[in-house]
Formats: C-alpha cells, structure tokens, sequence
C-alpha cells in the first residue's frame, strides 16, 4: 500500500491518495483512492480540471505498477 498526503503548500492540500493491490481468483486489482478538499478538486472548478486532477494524474502512475507486477 501507498499512501501520498498533500503538503500543507500544495494546491490541493488537503488531500491524500491511497493505492493498493488486491488479489481474487488468480487475478490482481489496482485501486487508487483518495480525497481532498483543494479548490482545483471542487465542486466549482471547470469539470475538465477536476477530471485531470481525480483521474487522469494517477493513470501513469498504475500503468508503472502493471507494468513491474508481470
């Protein structure tokens, strides 16, 4: 398990991420999930922004743990 925390500086602080693998059946899962309260992240942020932010920053980042877990 990760767990990747804002810092008190960071745009979207408060917040933090949590990734972690499970296994079922002889197959593996990633799951990324997390929470935050930063401005880019709210409810009056332009969707396109809170979708890069809550979705598209971590895809990278699972594509690398698939990659190492073959």
């Amino acid at each position: 398990m990760v767990v990747n925390m804002t810092q008190s500086t960071h745009s979207l602080s408060p917040g933090y991420v949590t990734i972690y693998v499970t296994s079922a059946g002889g197959k593996s899962t990633i799951h990324v999930e997390g929470e935050g309260t930063g401005e880019l992240q709210s409810a009056r942020s332009p969707e396109r922004v809170r979708r890069m932010f809550n979705d598209d920053t971590w895809k990278a980042y699972v594509e690398t743990i698939r990659r190492r877990m073959r």
